[in-house]
């Protein structure tokens, strides 16, 4: 049986299901929980009467999820970008410290996440650290 033939009985079988169940499609049980932050994240950016629905109309769904993550990158990439040239032309301390608490913010640091950065400056919150959150978020995406 062809991958083909699989699929076009798999929608003949169960035209309409839940979006969440069908993600589960084809991963071994013992991988489910890896892929469990992924999975939800996808599910919630469904409207719940939406989530029942056809293949075609899930790979739709999907297709959304996958090219909003795409534009999230694309924009921290930018704001990242920005900071290096900020960065590059801080003249003293304080630039360099505004620079980073700015990209904390601009990657989703909240009011309370931003006074514990702020005290962190002195300690170990730095170029390196602010970077580090960057490409952690970029993996997140």
């Amino acid at each position: 049986m062809t991958a083909q033939t699989q699929i076009h009985e798999a929608l003949l079988a169960d035209p309409h299901r839940d979006l969440g169940e069908r993600l589960k499609d084809g991963i071994a049980a013992k991988l489910l929980p890896v892929y469990d932050d992924v999975h939800d994240e996808i599910v919630a950016s469904v409207p719940a009467p939406q989530r029942l629905a056809n293949a075609r109309d899930h790979a739709e769904m999907l297709s959304r999820f996958c090219t909003a993550q795409s534009d999230e990158i694309a924009r921290i990439t930018d704001v990242e970008k920005n900071f290096q040239i900020r960065l590059a032309n801080a003249v003293d301390i304080g630039e360099e410290r505004a620079a980073i608490l700015d990209l904390a913010r601009e990657l989703g640091a909240d009011r309370k996440q931003l006074q514990r950065d702020r005290k962190a400056l002195n300690a170990y919150f730095d170029t390196d650290a602010i970077v580090e959150r960057f490409q952690k978020r970029v993996g997140e995406r």
